[in-house]
């Protein structure tokens, strides 16, 4: 899953966020589909896992810095797991740290506000320093 670095990485980030942030202002419950995986990371210029994986760790710095919500978040995390596990006809992805960013989403929705989002960040510091320490 090792792929250089893409100069394009920050730039794709960048649209693809907006592009998310944009749809969540009208519904909360952005759809995602493997073709929009597909697309951003051509766009990026790089394979969808390594696409997936490094958007996470980009989201997750974001979600830890505070630029952006709990909420917005988890939406975020259940919907790129579905295109990436449920919508995807192949369904041979590995999902690196991305699925590390879903757990703690998945497991901080069984707490209630602010509880939640106090239970996601600290998941996912715990996971993003793992995750910095083990990469080669």
């Amino acid at each position: 899953m090792s792929e250089p670095s893409s100069p394009n990485f920050a730039s794709a980030y960048q649209q693809v966020l907006n592009e998310l942030r944009l749809k969540a202002r009208e519904d909360l419950a952005v759809e995602i589909r493997f073709e929009s995986l597909r697309r951003w990371s051509e766009q990026s210029q790089l394979s969808v896992e390594s696409f997936i994986d490094r958007f996470a760790v980009e989201i997750a710095h974001d979600y830890l810095s505070g630029f952006l919500n709990w909420d917005f978040c988890e939406m975020l995390a259940n919907n790129m797991w579905h295109a990436a596990v449920v919508d995807n006809p192949g369904r041979t992805i590995e999902l690196g740290f991305f699925e590390d960013l879903f757990e703690a989403f998945d497991e901080s929705e069984m707490s209630n506000p602010p509880e939640n989002d106090r239970r996601a960040r600290t998941l996912v510091a715990e996971y993003l320093a793992k995750h910095i320490r083990e990469k080669p």
